[in-house]
């Protein structure tokens, strides 16, 4: 039996993408933002480490996306991947609109992320 080939990185990215938009909209009543975290396409997308970013930094620019994944979960997930690279100040925890023009700003700084 042939071993299966794996996934190309961009179809992982987008298929574990779908997957955890699928879970958000399932919780989206939960006010516990772990709930829309703890889900294994979440934990695929964090597997994918740095190289991921390019997508993530994409799909954060996305009209369509950014309206089923708010900010204040993108944070989360680019922490995850980058570690004491990111972070988020605490005088902005929960300010979806400072949250995304920090995350923006810290990309934009990240010249070697984006595509």
């Amino acid at each position: 039996m042939a071993a299966e080939t794996p996934l190309p990185l961009e179809e992982r990215f987008y298929s574990s993408l779908s997957d955890w938009k699928g879970h958000i909209s399932d919780n989206s009543r939960s006010s516990f933002l772990g709930d829309c975290l703890n889900c294994d396409a979440y934990m695929e997308l964090v597997s994918l480490g740095k190289s991921a970013m390019p997508f993530i930094f994409k799909e954060m620019q996305s009209k369509v996306t950014s309206s089923s994944i708010p900010y204040l979960l993108w944070s989360p997930l680019v922490k995850e991947i980058m570690g004491i690279e990111f972070s988020t100040p605490n005088e902005i925890s929960g300010d979806e609109n400072k949250i995304k023009r920090h995350m923006f700003d810290w990309f934009y700084t990240r010249g070697d992320l984006i595509l």
